[in-house]
């Protein structure tokens, strides 16, 4: 089964690398995580949280947070015709 679901959001779920904001604190979206662990989304991109430029997973969905693309950041990803995901953080 090679079928993909993605999610998109502006805030990164609660509790994970991309939602850390230089003091430590998580301030990302409870509301977002519980979405994930009930769907289970093959990808979640988000943002919003500038410093936690990062790739995470929360069970099996990877968690891309690129980073601001005002500073030249930003996220490649590849799934091949297997379906193995490569997800790479780039920078112009």
């Amino acid at each position: 089964d090679n079928e993909f679901y993605i999610l998109v959001t502006h805030a990164p779920p609660y509790n994970t690398a991309c939602d850390r904001i230089f003091s430590g604190n998580h301030i990302g979206s409870k509301a977002i995580r519980s979405f994930i662990e009930y769907t289970k989304p093959t990808l979640a991109l988000c943002g919003h949280v500038h410093e936690s430029r990062c790739i995470d997973r929360i069970d099996r969905t990877i968690i891309i947070n690129p980073g601001p693309l005002a500073k030249g950041f930003y996220s490649t990803i590849d799934i091949d015709g297997r379906g193995n995901i490569n997800v790479n953080l780039n920078t112009l």
